[in-house]
Parts: structure tokens; C-alpha cells; sequence
């Protein structure tokens, strides 16, 4: 059940902030009409980086829908089976870590070149590289081999950026996203 309050229940600011939380913002009301929205950290950044992805400006059937494991960049198109991995349904899913460092990534690249043109065309080549997986999910080069560790996780490059990625039963899961120029491979190592 969502929390609604009236926007004079600001007076008490702290207790109003103690409801806000990770998916359970708080809608506050003018006059009786809905005016305002809190939100948690998170959910502000998972939104923000959503936006951007769909503002990526491809303007095909792609659309996202929200479950467990963060957006999914829906598609109507199905893909078959390549290299013995199971038919793949034209998902990919990127999680909520790698949604916010998409936006990082959109950020970073903008304040460096002052260019949010230059942003988006590396946002969208890196995009492209993930779709690549849809078809062919072992073409992206194997994670192990670079973090030491054994993993089935693979990971494309484009440009400056780079997506980490898991291939599911059904689905292609996008866990992470760096700047190449970042130490991705100690933040791996360490998450491991």
C-alpha cells in the first residue's frame, strides 16, 4: 500500500523521511491532489539510468519492463539457439548496478568532453554490443580468463565502455558496466 500524505506533514520532515525507503516512496498531496513524490537514493538512481536508457534514441520496439532482477530491454522479436546455448527469448536484463553505471559511465564521458552527443553514441555503441549477445551470447569474451577466477560470465567492448554479462536459460543478464579506463578488474575481483 503506497504512503500518501498531505505536503503540511513536511512540518515533521523526519517522521515523513522515516518512510520513505527502497521501493516505498512517499506521495505527498496539495489540496487533495497528488503533488510531489520522495523517493529513496536508489530508486532515484535506478529511474534516472532508465531514462537514459530510453532516451538512447533507437526508436525500434524495444520497451522496459521492470522485474526481480532489475529493467529489461524487452524486445518482440524471438532469436534461436547458437553455439548449444537454450533458445533465448529476446531479453536482456540489466541490473539495477548496472543500470546506475550506465548513467556513470553517461556522466563521466560528459564532463570529460563536454559533449553529451559523444555520450549518447558511446552509450548506444555499447548498447549494440549487448544486443550482439541476443543472437550470439558465447561471442563476448570470457571474464575468467582476465579476473583469474572461474566464472561463466563474458563481457563485450565498445569503445570506452565495457558490459559485463551472464548468460541465463532464457534471458541475458547485464550485471555491470565500467569505463575501460577504470580498475574493473579489481572491482570484480573484489565483488567475487
Amino acid at each position: 500500500m503506497p504512503t500518501i500524505k498531505p505536503v503540511s506533514d513536511l512540518r515533521s520532515y523526519t517522521d515523513v523521511l522515516k518512510d520513505v525507503a527502497e521501493d516505498s516512496p512517499v506521495f505527498l498531496t496539495k489540496n487533495g491532489h497528488g503533488r510531489y513524490v520522495l523517493l529513496d537514493m536508489k530508486d532515484y538512481d535506478r529511474i534516472k539510468a532508465g531514462r537514459r536508457l530510453l532516451r538512447r534514441g533507437r526508436g525500434g520496439p524495444d520497451f522496459l519492463v521492470r522485474s526481480k532482477g532489475g529493467l529489461v530491454l524487452q524486445t518482440c522479436v524471438r532469436t534461436s539457439s547458437h553455439g548449444g546455448i537454450p533458445p533465448m527469448s529476446a531479453e536482456i536484463v540489466y541490473s539495477t548496478d548496472a543500470l546506475i553505471d550506465l548513467d556513470e559511465a553517461w556522466d563521466f564521458t560528459v564532463e570529460i568532453s563536454g559533449d553529451p552527443d559523444l555520450a549518447f553514441q558511446q552509450v548506444d555503441a555499447l548498447l549494440e554490443a549487448v544486443e550482439g549477445a541476443r543472437s550470439y551470447p558465447l561471442a563476448g569474451s570470457r571474464l575468467d580468463v582476465v579476473v583469474g577466477t572461474p566464472t561463466d560470465s563474458r563481457y563485450v567492448v565498445a569503445g570506452r565502455l565495457l558490459a559485463v554479462y551472464s548468460i541465463e536459460e532464457h534471458f541475458i543478464r547485464v550485471d555491470r558496466i565500467f569505463d575501460t579506463r577504470q580498475d574493473w578488474v579489481s572491482v570484480l575481483v573484489r565483488r567475487g
